[in-house]
């Protein structure tokens, strides 16, 4: 074995892949990636200097090729309009999915769900109208709440303090609708400086999910593990 990690097969079977991916390029007509899944164990309690946990490799499950994607190539449909009314229901669908796995009651404890990379909070947003359905607009508390987190601030009805027009339905039938209104957080996302700066965030909310965060797909892992907090990613 590696010292404390994969077992001498498993690093000649991914070298094998490694070697036949890399005699690949520039023969084929799309760029491909190798897609390698581990089984890995978390040793150290501690961080490292970066804010970051460590996980160790301990054994290859699986390596394979597949065409790598850019972010305006989401592979070949006959139907286009088709393609793009299934992107239009990515929020619902992972918001669906949420509600289903974790329930209101677990999502809405503490400060509620943390959404990084949100965008102009189309996935919460979808998540809260799909938590207000299910719960009872008589019932206090009926409403989700919700702290985003967007490096840039966008064309979104949130923004600026403004309340949405879910939040003032909500509000006409249920007070505390009022206080769990959306907090939008404009700035970057790391597993760092974020946490120095709003600890309480971190600690107090009760998931952290992200739809297609790029960059801050790691430290969302990174914060979730350090604060034991469940999280859900579509990257």
């Amino acid at each position: 074995r590696t010292p404390g990690g994969l077992h001498e097969d498993d690093m000649v079977e991914l070298t094998r892949h490694l070697a036949r991916q890399l005699g690949l390029v520039g023969r084929l007509e799309k760029p491909q990636c190798m897609v390698v899944t581990l089984m890995v164990e978390r040793r150290e309690l501690e961080i490292n200097k970066r804010g970051a946990v460590i996980l160790h490799a301990v054994e290859l499950l699986s390596v394979q090729s597949d065409i790598l994607l850019g972010s305006d190539d989401e592979g070949d449909f006959d139907d286009e309009t088709m393609h793009r009314e299934d992107k239009d229901q990515r929020h619902l669908i992972f918001a669906q999915w949420l509600l289903e796995t974790f329930g209101k009651e677990r999502l809405s404890d503490g400060r509620g769900v943390l959404e990084i990379a949100a965008g102009k909070g189309l996935l919460s947003s979808a998540l809260r109208e799909l938590v207000s359905n299910v719960a009872s607009t008589a019932s206090r508390g009926s409403s989700l709440p919700c702290t985003l987190v967007e490096p840039v601030c966008r064309d979104c009805t949130q923004a600026g303090g403004e309340v949405s027009l879910l939040d003032k339905e909500l509000a006409a039938t249920d007070p505390f609708a009022a206080t769990t209104a959306p907090c939008w957080l404009f700035e970057t996302f790391d597993s760092v400086d974020f946490p120095e700066r709003h600890p309480e965030v971190l600690s107090e909310c009760s998931i952290i999910i992200g739809l297609h965060p790029d960059q801050a797909t790691e430290a969302i892992v990174d914060c979730a593990l350090r604060w034991n907090k469940p999280f859900a990613l579509v990257p």
